[in-house]
């Protein structure tokens, strides 16, 4: 599980990206603070204010070294969440004209029966069972980043032993990124006045036009509470799809939670063959991993 931790250059935030949780528009809004403007452009590729751990870990580092950052997330509703990575990810081609995903993965979906020739929440519902299978037991493939569990995600930064200062939810994602820019970058307040959106999927193909809730049959339920359920307990989410928003849940349990997810979740695949969980090694805490497997203790920096 990678590190996906964002720094702008310039101003003391630090995020921690989740995709399918705003993360497009989180990182313009930080690129602005860094930049003074929003980038022309996809921020996934380019993204000339911001530090990402994956090519500047020994600036991002020293900063959080030197001082402290306040550092936040964005979570979704784990349901919504995979409806929207369905639609994005699987069903429907890229903006280039091209299916997301490499062969394996494709060659999964396919496997699986997910195809547009179906009714869209058939087979959303055969994702599920992809879903479920991919983070609980890495096979036929291993989850994608997209609907891998938000609590894999979040908890990677506790390998740098840097705890959250708040995690948002996207359910209130206006008023919350509005109040963290006008508290923590509020040289332009004009600016954050009223909260632009990025990366709206608008392109052809098959569209929802039903409720989230109605993606979810029984079954649907079931799996979606067995494979998801760090990111249920963790964030405050029901496991009822009519219910979409979270319960308020204290960041110090959030971080004490996210801490156990780190010390269980599979962060490394033994060999080079992905298979069952079983062959998924946790990283022991003991130990000194390379590249982004690395444990670094930050916790001086947080005082």
């Amino acid at each position: 599980m990678k590190i996906r931790l964002f720094v702008p250059k310039t101003g003391d935030l630090a995020y921690t990206e989740i995709p399918k949780c705003a993360c497009s528009t989180v990182k313009q809004y930080l690129n602005a603070v860094a930049c003074g403007a929003f980038h022309d452009g996809d921020i996934h590729h380019t993204h000339p204010g911001l530090l990402r751990w994956r090519y500047d870990r020994l600036r991002i580092l020293s900063r959080l070294l030197r001082r402290r950052h306040h550092h936040f997330t964005f979570v979704r509703n784990p349901h919504a969440r995979l409806v929207s990575a369905f639609y994005d990810k699987v069903i429907n081609p890229q903006a280039d004209g091209r299916m997301y995903g490499k062969a394996p993965l494709r060659a999964a979906i396919d496997a699986y029966g997910i195809t547009a020739d179906v009714d869209p929440i058939l087979a959303f519902r055969r994702f599920v069972v992809l879903a479920r299978d991919s983070v609980l037991f890495a096979d036929p493939v291993e989850a994608d980043i997209h609907w891998m569990p938000m609590a894999w995600h979040a908890a990677s930064a506790m390998r740098l032993g840097f705890a959250y200062d708040e995690v948002f939810h996207v359910e209130s994602f206006a008023t919350d990124l509005r109040g963290l820019m006008e508290r923590l970058a509020p040289g332009r307040a004009a600016e954050w006045a009223e909260v632009r959106v990025f990366n709206e999927s608008a392109r052809d193909g098959v569209r929802r036009t039903a409720p989230v809730a109605a993606h979810y049959d029984t079954t649907s339920r079931l799996l979606v509470q067995e494979a998801f359920r760090d990111d249920f307990a963790a964030f405050g989410y029901s496991t009822d799809p009519d219910v979409a928003a979270a319960r308020p849940v204290a960041v110090a349990e959030v971080n004490a939670r996210l801490v156990e997810v780190r010390r269980r979740a599979p962060w490394r695949v033994s060999g080079r063959r992905r298979g069952p969980i079983h062959r998924l090694i946790p990283a022991d805490e003991g130990s000194v991993l390379a590249a982004d497997d690395g444990f670094v203790d930050l916790r001086m920096a947080q005082r």
